[in-house]
């Protein structure tokens, strides 16, 4: 198993570049192992939680499986999303911790 995450900035699901090279790591180890998947969660803060936001957590979790798909020609097949929303915080949503729920989570298997 491998994980790579990834935090957002509020309202925002541009992929910040500290993250790419977990997300190039994940990248090449599903190159070397053509049997690898990977799970993409995307989430929102409570904070980001309006109507128009309902879709942020797919435009980060599809952002993620674009990346993957372009840069490393990853089957999309290859790579289940999931769209959370603001149901699995973990971390409080207050003014200061809020960050912390404003990311993807994916875990990659099959790459032993």
């Amino acid at each position: 198993m491998m994980e790579a995450r990834a935090y957002y900035d509020e309202n925002s699901s541009e992929i910040k570049s500290e993250y790419y090279e977990q997300l190039d790591n994940a990248g090449k180890k599903m190159q070397d192992h053509l049997d690898a998947v990977m799970r993409v969660e995307g989430h929102i803060s409570k904070r980001e939680e309006t109507n128009a936001n309902q879709t942020l957590s797919r435009y980060r979790v599809e952002g993620i499986k674009n990346y993957m798909t372009t840069k490393y020609n990853i089957g999309p097949d290859r790579i289940k999303t999931v769209y959370y929303g603001s149901e699995r915080p973990i971390a409080p949503n207050d003014a200061e911790n809020s960050w912390l729920n404003q990311r993807i989570y994916a875990l990659i298997s099959n790459v032993e």
